[in-house]
């Protein structure tokens, strides 16, 4: 798929959420997807944390924040990220994600381990 398609339909859904009520649950099911996640692939870190009806992420070596919005299942949609797929482990808790976008597909993000 070209760039501008993928990029045109991203910012279709992003307008319909917008306007539309937070499908995947509200801050207090949103805190289980918040946490530092590694790419070893990137060599990058991400770091998501929950505001208004939906997910921030920082953009590594940055100070920016991209809004994540819920469309799914454990899944989220943000400009000049992607589409967000976040995995659980054995026991139901949140793994990892991987992110998809024009020119990446599933890279994969781990959680990383609080320090202390």
């Amino acid at each position: 798929m070209q760039r501008g398609n993928q990029q045109e339909r991203v910012n279709r859904l992003l307008s319909r959420l917008r306007d539309g009520e937070c499908r995947a649950g509200c801050a207090a099911q949103l805190t289980p997807f918040s946490g530092g996640y590694w790419s070893e692939e990137l060599e990058a870190d991400f770091r998501i944390v929950p505001k208004d009806n939906g997910l921030v992420v920082r953009l590594p070596g940055s100070m920016a924040f991209a809004p994540l919005l819920a469309f799914g299942k454990d899944a989220f949609v943000g400009p000049g990220v992607g589409v967000v797929k976040f995995f659980r482990d054995s026991g139901g808790g949140v793994a990892g994600f991987t992110i998809s976008r024009y020119n990446a597909r599933n890279v994969r993000f781990v959680r990383m381990k609080p320090v202390g």
